[in-house]
């Protein structure tokens, strides 16, 4: 008797017959493209045996729509499907295939054969996985039914088609509805954010293994080459529907003929698929001439180029065997990600295998994908805008916009205006100019898998190379009529890159820019260019990025910076300053992507936020009320960044001073006096206590005053010139200063040669910790730490009143937004003045009067705890002798002074 399973696939067969569908069995071919996919798919238990559905089918629609059916039956109860989540769960933890769930269930199974299709074959986008499960209940002959549709346009990722009960639905009667119903599927942006980072983290793992094998098994390729060797594979293993067939492996034989070696073969199928795409000759010839280094000069089509030619036969070019890895491990994934920047996430790998220097390392960063579309939709990209990027790198800021522009031409009324425009977008719209010959690989091959065969990408310098024209096509020497600019320039370049901003917006009459730099480009760094742009572009917005965008990358704290091209900034102009630190994404960088970027605090709804306040003004405030501010600047260019319109209340407070002569006191007494917290009650906020409040009456009533002053006015840097480190501490010679809080930052002494900075000066490090130092000093480079000289005489009294003036300093800067001399220049500290003069003897009282009462508040917390009484150790009478002398000699000195 047969089994349930050949009973069910029998009825199956029978239904089929029933509707006039024509189907083919296990064993049968359905036609060479869908067998050949089969056969390289990995079997269905994970070996290398071939994949046979149980039947094999295709649906035709009346407008000879050809889609792929992979069916697979059991005959086992709770056989059907195996979901986790609500997915089909034929992937593991590890992110491997789950073989044991694709062998047992009905659905997994045909998934598995589904995701074959449109791995391997060139002809089909789309197919229907089917699962049917049959049991008998009651000696009755239960059938169960799963539909999913897989579709290379929602990345492949199967949906569930609905709920049936036979095959009725691929009658002829019922088909027109059921493929209305395939058509209306679409990912959730939830679904498609996952699909992609699960793609991401698999193209990752496969590159890196390609990697291996080009560092281990070949010569004469370096790194940078590597990128160029993949896109060009990846360009002839394309081909184009009906017209040129995608690059055969065994096209490849190892010749050695001029133009019979397999580097040839390879450019020969580049080169046609790049006219057939329509692209200008000139640009055809320009990637040609890129791609020849891989494929010619490299050598690679001669078996002599392995590294271990006894492991591989003559008749075997290294290019074939890679070739032969691209297609099985890289192309598929390229298929399946092909409609969501598929160069964005090669470029987010292969960055890894590019030789830069160090000193432009930052340089070579891809821009995260919400970021690019927040900051197209901030530059209000439309369907008659005209965009241009100085430094495109893969191409992402071109493909968001030219996305948004086409989504805003969709409204058009008529099916043919709207095809027209879309085709005038993708061949006059848009321009990108990039340096790097392998990332300018990377844009072009972007631009072709997204069907813009003609977009004006050019390989040269921006800087000195363009001069703002079309260069290819129709339109040559033409000047482009740029209205939106995108950018995030390599920050090693002039002005932290300010420079690419400058050229680009001084050839536009009008429109937007939108440009992610390094922040402190904004306060200075950025000069002169950043003055210049003042000259004909408005400042509109100043938006603080997170200080870990680029985490696992590059550390670079940026800012994003909106301006209003073609009118010159007015200093009465509002500037929206927004600090956007905190934009709801928890970041990592570790090695599987899908991990790395968390939404864990409505990240979707503050980028939403923060575009509609710069678009439509404040009234859209939520999260960022309190992180948002309205200012003016000045036409110097160094005041763009949010942390220097923040407001913050400079007046020092009691606190502040109480706080600094207490660190300072407790420094001096540490040895004898270990416990410093014992120092720091007292007075709270700015509750003056008699003595201080009669001061500073009589301060005010002799016509004295507190104003603004700024650092610059009252001090220079200076910064050491030896690093010290460590091992260089040996407790000699001078004190050896860094950053930080512990110990006042005195790590130690040494003897090791490097600058001597006088006593009676400040220090600032990175943190914003500001010291007086009344002894002379070494300083630590690696730390930011420098010192402030003083344009005036600075004694220890006025060397702490000052110093708790910066004390607001520490609010301001941090490990992500360090202290520098450009930085802190510019603040003011808000001081006495008497008589149009610096009141240097309020200050001196004012600190003196505090020292008094530092030590009566010690006095009393001696009597309370009842200490005062305590009789001292003749080692703890020996301390305090040793600091009354010390102390007493200090004061001579400063007498004589």
């Amino acid at each position: 008797m047969a089994s349930i399973e050949e009973r069910i696939e029998d009825r199956t067969k029978q239904q089929l017959k029933e509707f006039g569908i024509s189907y083919y069995t296990k064993t049968e071919s359905i036609n060479s493209d869908i067998d050949s996919a089969l056969a390289k798919y990995p079997s269905k238990s994970g070996g290398s045996g071939k994949n046979y559905p149980d039947i094999k089918l295709f649906l035709t629609t009346e407008t000879r729509r050809k889609i792929p059916v992979m069916i697979e039956v059991k005959g086992t109860k709770g056989r059907l499907e195996k979901l986790k989540n609500g997915e089909i769960e034929n992937i593991n933890n590890k992110g491997e295939p789950h073989y044991d769930n694709i062998n047992k269930y009905a659905l997994n199974g045909a998934v598995h054969y589904a995701n074959a299709i449109l791995d391997y074959t060139h002809s089909y986008d789309e197919v229907i996985a089917l699962g049917i499960n049959g049991y008998e209940d009651a000696s009755e002959l239960k059938t169960q039914y799963a539909f999913y549709y897989l579709n290379r346009k929602n990345l492949s990722v199967p949906k569930k088609i609905g709920d049936f009960s036979d095959l009725s639905c691929f009658s002829k009667e019922h088909l027109e509805s059921f493929i209305t119903k395939l058509d209306s599927l679409s990912l959730s942006e939830k679904e498609r954010e996952n699909a992609i980072e699960n793609l991401e983290s698999d193209i990752e793992s496969k590159l890196s293994k390609l990697n291996q094998f080009l560092h281990d098994e070949l010569l004469n390729i370096n790194p940078n080459t590597r990128v160029a060797l993949l896109v060009g594979m990846i360009m002839a293993a394309q081909g184009v529907k009906g017209k040129i067939a995608p690059l055969k492996v065994e096209e490849l034989k190892c010749e050695q003929g001029a133009n019979s070696n397999d580097g040839q073969i390879f450019l020969n199928k580049i080169k046609d698929f790049l006219c057939e795409k329509n692209l200008p000759q000139e640009k055809v010839a320009m990637v040609i001439n890129d791609l020849e280094s891989a494929f010619i000069h490299s050598k690679l089509h001669t078996p002599s180029s392995y590294t271990k030619n006894l492991l591989h036969t003559s008749d075997e070019s290294p290019l074939k065997k890679t070739y032969q890895i691209v297609l099985d491990n890289i192309l598929p994934l390229v298929k399946k990600l092909q409609t969501a920047d598929i160069a964005g996430r090669l470029f987010n790998s292969i960055t890894k295998w590019l030789e830069v220097p160090d000193n432009e390392k930052n340089d070579v960063v891809l821009t995260p994908r919400y970021v690019v579309d927040m900051m197209v939709s901030l530059t209000g990209v439309n369907k008659d805008s005209f965009v241009w990027d100085y430094a495109t790198g893969s191409g992402a800021f071109l493909i968001s916009a030219m996305n948004a522009m086409i989504k805003d031409a969709q409204n058009l009324q008529s099916p043919k205006e709207i095809e027209a425009k879309i085709a005038h977008i993708k061949a006059y719209q848009l321009l990108g100019i990039e340096k790097r010959s392998d990332i300018y690989l990377l844009g072009i091959l972007n631009m072709i898998l997204l069907d813009d065969g003609s977009a004006n990408l050019l390989h040269k310098d921006s800087l000195k190379d363009f001069n703002g024209s079309y260069e290819q096509g129709d339109k040559k020497g033409q000047s482009f009529p740029a209205d939106v600019f995108l950018l995030n320039p390599p920050y090693s370049a002039a002005g932290k890159g300010f420079i690419f901003v400058e050229r680009a917006l001084r050839k536009m009459s009008k429109g937007r820019a939108c440009v992610i730099i390094q922040e402190n480009a904004g306060s200075g760094n950025g000069l002169p260019y950043t003055a210049d742009i003042l000259k004909h572009s408005t400042l509109l917005a100043s938006i603080k990025m997170p200080s870990d965008l680029f985490a696992g990358k590059s550390s670079v704290q940026t800012a994003i910076y909106v301006f209003e091209v073609g009118k010159a900034h007015n200093v009465k102009q509002m500037v929206k300053f927004i600090d956007f630190s905190s934009d709801g994404y928890t970041r990592a960088a570790r090695k599987k992507a899908n991990t790395n970027l968390k939404d864990t605090d409505n990240a979707k709804a503050r980028y939403e936020e923060l575009i509609n306040v710069v678009l439509y003004g404040s009234g859209y405030l939520h999260y960022y009320k309190d992180f948002y501010i309205e200012d003016t600047i000045n036409l110097e260019g160094r005041d763009w960044t949010y942390s220097q319109h923040k407001k913050i209340d400079t007046t020092p407070t009691l606190q502040d001073f109480k706080k600094c002569v207490s660190e300072y006191l407790a420094w001096e007494v540490s040895n004898v006096l270990k416990n410093q917290n014992s120092m720091q009650g007292g007075l709270e906020g700015n509750a003056l206590s008699p003595r201080l409040r009669e001061l500073e009456k009589d301060f005010k009533q002799n016509g004295g005053e507190w104003r603004d002053i700024e650092i610059h006015k009252l001090f220079t840097p200076q910064n050491g010139d030896f690093d010290i480190q460590k091992l260089h501490l040996n407790d000699k010679g001078h004190q050896v200063v860094s950053a930080g809080l512990e110990n006042n930052g005195v790590i130690g002494k040494t003897d090791i040669k490097a600058r001597i900075f006088p006593k009676n000066t400040l220090t600032c490090d990175m943190f914003g910790n500001v010291f007086y130092r009344d002894f002379e000093y070494k300083m630590v480079t690696h730390a930011r730490v420098m010192c402030l000289h003083s344009l005036f005489e600075l004694n220890k009294k006025t060397g702490l009143y000052i110093a708790s003036t910066m004390n607001y300093f520490k609010l301001l800067f941090s490990f992500a937004n360090m202290a520098t001399w450009s930085k802190i220049s510019n603040l003011k500290l808000s001081l006495p003045v008497l008589n149009e003069q610096i009141a240097f003897d309020y200050m001196e009282s004012y600190i003196k009067a505090l020292e008094a009462e530092r030590l009566q508040e010690l006095e009393a917390y001696l009597k309370v705890t009842g200490l005062n009484d305590y009789t001292l150790s003749q080692k703890e009478k020996d301390a305090l002798k040793a600091f009354e002398n010390l102390s007493t000699k200090r004061e001579r000195e400063r007498e004589r002074e």
